[in-house]
């Protein structure tokens, strides 16, 4: 996906393959999640550091993407939602205090309590 987005233009790029996405798929969202593999602000608006897709680093994305596609986004780190479904539909269903641990191209974590991540200054659990 990073090869992409290379081309000067990382916003629009994307926002161009959610709609063709939608289209195929005969979709008309409210609302739009997407993961970022890295750091993001506090507010979760701007992609601090995503060292595997380095062209989002600094995108205030979404507000960004929102703007360009005409409806909210929400962008969350990778390992917040993969312990969130978790949560919601796997092995960690139904637990209240859970922490996990993910391998990938880097190390990353997450501490959800009560439904709500940790996020520390924002860059907890982000090993690298």
């Amino acid at each position: 996906p990073s090869a992409l987005l290379r081309n000067g233009d990382p916003v629009g790029s994307f926002a161009r393959l959610v709609r063709e996405f939608c289209v195929e798929a005969g979709l008309t969202p409210d609302l739009m999640v997407s993961t970022v593999p890295g750091f993001i602000d506090i507010d979760g608006d701007r992609v601090l550091f995503a060292g595997n897709v380095p062209e989002l680093n600094g995108h205030h994305l979404a507000s960004e993407l929102g703007d360009v596609l005409g409806l909210p986004v929400i962008i969350e780190r990778d390992s917040v939602l993969v312990l969130a479904g978790e949560v919601i539909a796997g092995a960690a269903k139904g637990a209240d205090s859970v922490l996990g641990l993910f391998f990938g191209t880097g190390v990353g974590g997450a501490f959800l309590q009560g439904g709500e991540a940790f996020r520390g200054g924002g860059w907890a659990l982000e090993i690298g």
